[in-house]
């Protein structure tokens, strides 16, 4: 809701989630979507998040509205950026390097055989300009492993440009909990050299 200050009146009211659904949380009803934390206002655009969880109904969506009247300046979806053909794409990290390029990280599951991959790749755009709109999102670092059993495929997520300059990302666990594979869909054996662990890219 955006309010005015003056009176307390309501300008303008923006839905957050792609379907108005309700469930119970911490002894009330809310969105399955909540907007979470402060909206941020910079070069006159308000960028604000919504969603649970990156695992759960689809994700966390990023916005960004014009303050005076609500509207959609920007709404960067995978196929703005990615090949969704193959699969359903989850962006799960993202950073802006001191150089102001935008990092998405991306996990893709693959059907191939004989096992599913997860292929993961990092995109980058150019340095972002004082719209703050991301141009020329391209693979900047693309690589692949087996895919962990079922929702055990924690996948690639957090990303951050350290002090040094380099770029560290966060490779999550994908051995199986003990779930069974009925299907031979996945692998076992635990981690691979690339998963459970930090990377360090240049």
């Amino acid at each position: 809701y955006c309010l005015r200050a003056s009176d307390g009146r309501l300008v303008w009211r923006f839905l957050a989630a792609p379907a108005d659904r309700r469930i119970a949380c911490f002894d009330q009803i809310e969105s399955v979507w909540p907007v979470h934390g402060s909206v941020l206002v910079d070069n006159d655009v308000a960028y604000f998040t919504a969603g649970r969880s990156t695992y759960l109904d689809g994700g966390i969506r990023v916005y960004a509205l014009e303050p005076a009247t609500g509207n959609l300046v920007r709404l960067l979806t995978a196929k703005d950026y990615a090949d969704t053909a193959a699969g359903n794409v989850d962006a799960l990290g993202l950073t802006i390097d001191s150089k102001k390029r935008l990092y998405i990280v991306t996990n893709q599951r693959i059907a191939e055989r004989p096992w599913h991959i997860n292929r993961v790749a990092i995109f980058r755009s150019e340095p972002l300009d004082a719209t703050g709109v991301p141009t020329k999102l391209r693979a900047w670092f693309r690589t692949s492993y087996p895919w962990g059993n079922n929702y055990y495929n924690h996948g690639s997520s957090h990303i951050a440009e350290g002090p040094d300059g380099m770029i560290y990302v966060s490779s999550g666990a994908r051995t199986d909990g003990g779930f069974s594979d009925p299907e031979g869909l996945f692998p076992g054996g635990g981690e691979t050299p690339i998963t459970a662990c930090l990377w360090r890219l240049d």
